[in-house]
Parts: structure tokens; C-alpha cells; sequence
């Protein structure tokens, strides 16, 4: 670690100190009903999207993984497309979880 990595360490926790330090303390409470009213729809429809798109690659996955346990238990070996569309899977359901 250098010098330089040190002082951006903590330039950033001064920045965050100085930001909370310094933020409006004051928060309004909403209800669930006026934080629903606050997306549009939309926004709404985007959501339904991913998480049925995140069923379906969550399935797709699994109904893969027990057929490679299948072939692994009969044949002694998984095909290396069962290997590929498991890991595509795993990559696509982290990557769209993980930006939302």
C-alpha cells in the first residue's frame, strides 16, 4: 500500500464525515402506500420484468444443475454445455441482482 492510497483512504472518510456532518437531519416519513404512489408504472412493469426474468433463470439453472447430478451419477462426467449454461446462468442472475 503507498502513500498515495493511504491519502485518498482518507481524503474519502474526511469527504464522508464532513457529508454527514453537515446533511439535513430532518426526515419525513412516508407510508408504504405513498412510496408505491411514487414510482411510475412504468418503473412498476420494469420491476415484474426482472423478477419473473430472474424466476426463469433461476429454474433454468436448477433444472440444469439436477440433470448434470443425474449425468454425473450415471455416466461419471458432466457435458460441458450443462457446465456452461449453469455458469451463464449464475453470471446473468448476479449481474441483473446485483445492479438493482
Amino acid at each position: 500500500v503507498t502513500g498515495k492510497t493511504w491519502l485518498a483512504t482518507l481524503v474519502i472518510c474526511v469527504g464522508n464525515m464532513l457529508i454527514v456532518y453537515y446533511s439535513n437531519r430532518d426526515s419525513k416519513e412516508y407510508t408504504a402506500g405513498e412510496l408505491f404512489k411514487a414510482y411510475s408504472q412504468d418503473y412498476k412493469w420494469y420491476c415484474l420484468a426482472v423478477l419473473i426474468l430472474l424466476f426463469v433463470i433461476q429454474k433454468t439453472y436448477n433444472c440444469f444443475k439436477s440433470m448434470a447430478d443425474v449425468k454425473l451419477k450415471t455416466s461419471g462426467f458432466v457435458p460441458n454445455h450443462y457446465k456452461t449454461v449453469m455458469a451463464v446462468c449464475y453470471s446473468l442472475f448476479s449481474a441483473i441482482l446485483g445492479t438493482q
